[in-house]
């Protein structure tokens, strides 16, 4: 009975944070509220919020954002009134953001799937319940109904996995861009602007979610900026490194391709893009970005083309099935 019950309040320690809501981009409130990833939902402040009214799950450095469907109901009225289009962000204390989303994602999976199996059973078609667990975050994936494919889509941290990418160093910080849009590795960048003039001076900062491109040309955006007052130059320097160092081998070329192909310069992209596809066949990431590439110079058949290869890899990919949708070739 004892280690049952030191069981239970490891598990309750490992399962409770500590949280600041965003709002407007500032923190709220001096002391940080309580909160619990339980069973039945996330527990914030005393306020249940159950976990099939998340749709989404995203880490920020130390900040998780919670997305919601627009008009969502369920949501406890104190908990609503945080929630910015759509969106609830907690700065988050008492353990990793990293850890409290995965900790999210494997409750409100599990949910979900458990959910998928019971209709299907209940319709006379438990044959097609088919269920993967990503090997990043372990959530519980529902592929029930789509055919087998090499690659698969976890929609809970972004990631995609399949042949040949279980070698790669951090494969689950590639990811499709907040900036720009296209698939390579995305990083934090700080971004520090320090001014000076005669009596007058300030600086200003923040942090930004860049893939290695744009944290490139932001990294020469900031030494331009700061050139002349050397104290934001050693953050600029930062960051450049950080765009250009510890990347795995196999997607080294991604970030040249995809600025060549910002350009409109596509059969120099397509060389280098050929060149990833080779170490990694058939992945779905630079597929999409050849998609991208030809669908941003208009030529719509080829970025059909790309797309539709990209989508027979991987089915679930989120970002071409936008991206499909955007180009009209879905109804709904």
């Amino acid at each position: 009975m004892e280690q049952e019950t030191t069981i239970k309040g490891k598990l309750k320690q490992m399962s409770s944070f500590k949280f600041h809501y965003c709002v407007g981009g500032n923190a709220t409130g001096f002391l940080a509220s309580k909160g619990a990833v339980k069973e039945e939902g996330l527990e914030l402040a005393g306020h249940l919020v159950p976990y099939e009214t998340i749709r989404d799950t995203t880490v920020r450095d130390r900040s998780l954002v919670l997305t919601f469907s627009a008009g969502e109901t369920r949501l406890p009225a104190e908990v609503a009134k945080k929630v910015e289009s759509q969106f609830l962000v907690m700065i988050i204390s008492g353990m990793t953001a990293r850890n409290l989303e995965r900790l999210i994602d494997r409750r409100a999976s599990s949910g979900e799937v458990e959910r998928v199996r019971q209709q299907l059973q209940e319709q006379g078609e438990g044959h097609l319940f088919r269920v993967v667990s990503c090997p990043h975050c372990q959530a519980q994936i529902n592929l029930s109904g789509t055919p087998e494919t090499a690659f698969t889509y976890c929609r809970y941290c972004d990631s995609l996995f399949g042949p040949g990418l279980a070698a790669v160093r951090s494969t689950h910080e590639l990811r499709a861009c907040d900036e720009c849009g296209f698939y390579d590795r995305v990083q934090g960048y700080g971004e520090f602007y320090f001014y000076f003039l005669l009596f007058v001076y300030g600086f200003r900062h923040g942090r930004r979610h860049y893939c290695d491109g744009c944290g490139a040309a932001l990294a020469n955006k900031l030494l331009l900026y700061n050139a002349l007052f050397i104290l934001g130059v050693p953050n600029a320097l930062v960051c450049a490194v950080r765009a250009r160092a510890g990347k795995a081998e196999q997607f080294r070329p991604l970030a040249r391709a995809n600025k060549l192909a910002k350009k409109g310069k596509l059969d120099q992209a397509d060389e280098l893009y050929q060149k990833i596809l080779k170490m990694v066949p058939g992945h779905p990431g630079v597929l999409f970005n050849q998609a991208m590439a030809r669908a941003l110079q208009g030529q719509l058949e080829p970025a059909v083309g790309h797309l539709s290869d990209c989508l027979d890899r991987c089915p679930n990919y989120l970002p071409a099935q936008r991206l499909a949708h955007k180009m009209g070739l879905y109804d709904n």
